[in-house]
């Protein structure tokens, strides 16, 4: 019977591990050759977009965190009642993982997708998503929706994108469209 080291797997998943971080960083540095190129256009949109990705993750990152606490909460006074309650630790833990491991690839995509921004630049980004949240809260409009619309025209950029057309269609938004663009 041939012996297995069991150090082998832990070498070989930590060679796994560090690969991975390895190529997220080697992709952030693609991004940030890519970006002195860019169009000003479609970095001011990227930040438009990643800014509303960003309002919306840290909700939904907090309302998961607090579900997800309040389950394992659950389990743990179930298992006061009887030790069998504790077997259902497992598959929350698993949910627990699957839910941190998607939000932590959101984020870091989100993070590697940011173009990098002066003070300046991200405060007048932050300004301007704030006056298309209220057109947006007017027309009610829900965000996810917004925000799908705003990643279609990074993913595919055209001349009369939803960015574009909101634009067109109010005055001030235009024209704080046009003095974002110029700080690009």
């Amino acid at each position: 019977m041939e012996c297995h080291n069991p150090l082998e797997s832990v070498d070989s998943v930590v060679f796994v591990i560090y690969n991975a971080i390895y190529g997220v960083f080697r992709v952030y540095s693609l991004y940030a050759k890519y970006n002195r190129f860019m169009n000003p256009t479609i970095t001011v949109i990227r930040c438009i977009g990643t800014e509303f990705a960003r309002r919306l993750l840290c909700p939904i990152t907090i309302a998961a965190s607090i579900v997800l606490g309040l389950l394992v909460v659950g389990v743990l006074l179930l298992g006061t009642l009887n030790s069998w309650w504790l077997l259902l630790l497992i598959p929350v833990v698993m949910l627990l993982c699957i839910v941190t491991a998607v939000l932590t690839i959101v984020w870091l995509t989100i993070r590697t997708v940011t173009p990098v921004q002066s003070k300046t630049q991200r405060r007048a980004v932050k300004a301007y998503v704030d006056k298309l949240q209220r057109i947006s809260d007017a027309a009610q409009t829900p965000k996810i929706i917004l925000l799908f619309r705003i990643v279609r025209d990074v993913a595919a950029p055209r001349n009369d994108g939803f960015i574009s057309s909101i634009t067109d269609d109010t005055a001030s938004l235009k024209r704080g469209f046009q003095e974002l663009r110029d700080l690009f």
